[in-house]
């Protein structure tokens, strides 16, 4: 059964917590669905929507005491918490506590799996759980594949079994998520000089292939040396996203260009392409928001300033 956007919300708003959802593009015809499950006092859902959208949970006080993992099936999704933001591309595992998230953003169409699982029945069997919380995995190896099979195949099957079955599934669960995050937990990024070294580098190759309008996540991975998950660790202690900062280091190239050669004969567009925005649109978006005024104020003032 499909859903409209406020049915959607509705649904969501029953099966996590009381959510507003706002369409990324209000003159697109916004298409979802939702199923549901219970194991128990776990509450299995499905997803799935067919454009982004912006979901705002209400206020704290109004959610119940609960955490939800997350699998990504596919699409990319961020959500936004009190130290930062994290991003799910597909087959991404993401353990939230439902108090701490500000807002989740779905960037394309997608598919996912949560699981909602009671406050105090997960502390009460996992040691240290908001130690797991907001590390984004990677489900294609490992632990953490292992605990994707598993909650795809307790979706199958979770209605043939009796009640001691679904009791021991659930112990199951608690176990492969604390196998599959433990090791994302583990302080392999240090902190003071070893993590400013890591972002340094990371900085470094993000410049060093700034023109690659095509960059992607994996890329950045592979050339520092760390798998996604850590990446995305190491920029979410400092605050940022990797996407974010990509975009950021375009932005800063721009600038210094402005400012290092005002009298170039190149137009904005152009630089903005030579810094690996495919978008001028974009571009101008993203530096608005980051400078406080749009590239042609800001090329007119650094000229101003050059010529008196």
């Amino acid at each position: 059964m499909w859903h409209d956007l406020r049915t959607y919300q509705a649904a969501l708003s029953k099966s996590l917590y009381p959510s507003q959802i706002t369409a990324a593009d209000p003159h697109r015809q916004f298409r979802a669905r939702t199923k549901m499950q219970t194991l128990g006092r776990i509450s299995l859902v499905k997803a799935h929507a067919n454009a982004p959208f912006t979901l705002e949970p209400l206020a704290p006080a109004t959610r119940d005491d609960s955490y939800v993992l997350h699998l990504q099936l596919n699409g990319n999704t961020a959500y936004a918490h009190r130290r930062g933001e994290v991003a799910c591309s597909s087959d991404t595992l993401l353990l939230t506590n439902s108090q701490t998230v500000l807002m989740a953003e779905q960037r394309s169409p997608a598919d996912a799996m949560v699981v909602k699982i009671p406050g105090p029945m997960l502390r009460d069997r996992v040691a240290e759980v908001e130690r797991f919380c907001w590390l984004p995995t990677q489900a294609n190896a490992g632990s953490a594949h292992i605990l994707r099979t598993f909650m795809l195949d307790l979706w199958q099957w979770n209605g043939q079994i009796d009640q001691r079955a679904r009791e021991l599934m659930a112990q199951s669960l608690f176990n492969l998520m604390e196998s599959a995050f433990l090791q994302e937990a583990m302080p392999e990024i240090g902190a003071g000089d070893a993590r400013q070294q890591a972002y340094d580098r990371l900085r470094d190759v993000i410049a060093a292939r700034l023109c690659d309008p095509d960059l992607k996540t994996g890329d950045i991975a592979q050339a520092v040396g760390m798998s996604r998950s850590k990446l995305y660790r190491l920029t979410g202690e400092v605050g940022t996203t990797v996407e974010r900062l990509i975009i950021e280091t375009r932005l800063d190239h721009v600038i210094r260009e402005l400012e290092a050669q005002p009298g170039r004969d190149v137009t904005l567009t152009e630089l903005a392409f030579e810094a690996g925005f495919r978008d001028a649109s974009h571009f101008s978006r993203c530096f608005k928001r980051k400078f406080g005024t749009s590239p042609s104020r800001y090329r007119q003032s650094v000229q101003t300033a050059f010529r008196s």
